[in-house]
């Protein structure tokens, strides 16, 4: 069994014993249905989307009750749902940002009462990209950049870079992978922010550095891959797996340059216009 399944049912425990803590109940709830849809690999085979809807719609009834049993899978930002599922303007009335009536969500709103509304509602949001009422193996994209939003508002690095995550892979899995890089940057400028000594931290921390250098790696900057790897090996959380990095270090004097066809400077840095042979 990989960590992730593991974390997952930890997860479904820890929601099983938070019955008297609405909060921390819908929190479990959604950070299980995001374990099982981010980290497949640490999985024997997908969760079913059925399943993982149920768990959603859960957490985010306990979120907002008088969302139970909606099924519409529009999004709604200060404004009403339509068939195309983002809408700009109008008001949905108390300080409330955004309402998913596809899963029942609040974010940057109430929220549970007394259970620190912003950061409750953060976790429902991140569930609701990764996964839409409608089948699909990438997270949907309004819904991800509603989960950033509403992640921000929480101002916690650890839950802004988790919902981060869901627009990086979008951008990954579009070739758009410069603006992967951009997204893996930010991600990996919040690990400074978080806290180490909390565990929630660890996984994230992880998937920041392994991101990171992957994206720069994607994206043409040999050297910031490289860079990116080395603070991985020397890194207390990426100690793990020093050793995969350590080949990295012969690779200096290529990566280096010069490369055929390219200025004496190597490939441009990320920070430079794209080129038309460059994704964006």
């Amino acid at each position: 069994m990989g960590l992730a399944h593991g974390a997952f049912d930890l997860l479904l425990e820890s929601a099983a014993r938070a019955a008297d803590d609405h909060g921390a109940q819908a929190i479990a709830l959604a950070q299980a249905v995001v374990t099982a849809r981010r980290f497949t690999s640490g999985f024997p085979g997908p969760i079913p989307h059925l399943r993982l809807r149920a768990l959603l719609d859960q957490a985010t009834t306990i979120v907002d009750p008088a969302t139970a049993g909606t099924a519409h899978g529009g999004l709604t930002v200060s404004g009403t749902v339509d068939d195309g599922g983002l809408v700009a303007g109008g008001s949905t009335g108390g300080d409330r940002l955004y309402r998913a009536a596809a899963g029942g969500l609040v974010v940057g709103g109430k929220g549970v009462e007394g259970a620190g509304g912003g950061v409750v509602d953060a976790h429902p949001a991140a569930a609701s990209a990764w996964c839409a009422r409608s089948p699909q193996v990438s997270p949907d994209p309004v819904l991800a950049e509603a989960a950033v939003a509403a992640a921000r508002v929480t101002g916690d690095p650890v839950i802004i870079s988790a919902a981060m995550d869901a627009t990086g892979t979008l951008a990954i899995r579009a070739g758009r992978f410069r603006t992967a890089y951009r997204i893996a940057r930010e991600r990996l400028a919040l690990v400074e922010a978080m806290d180490r000594r909390h565990p929630a931290s660890a996984a994230e921390i992880l998937d920041s550095f392994h991101n990171a250098w992957l994206c720069a790696f994607a994206a043409g900057d040999l050297l910031a891959a490289l860079s990116t790897a080395e603070l991985i090996a020397g890194d207390a959380h990426g100690s793990w797996s020093r050793e995969p990095w350590t080949s990295w270090r012969s690779w200096r004097p290529w990566l280096a340059g010069p490369f055929p066809g390219l200025p004496p400077g190597g490939l441009p840095p990320m920070h430079a216009p794209p080129g038309p042979s460059w994704p964006c």
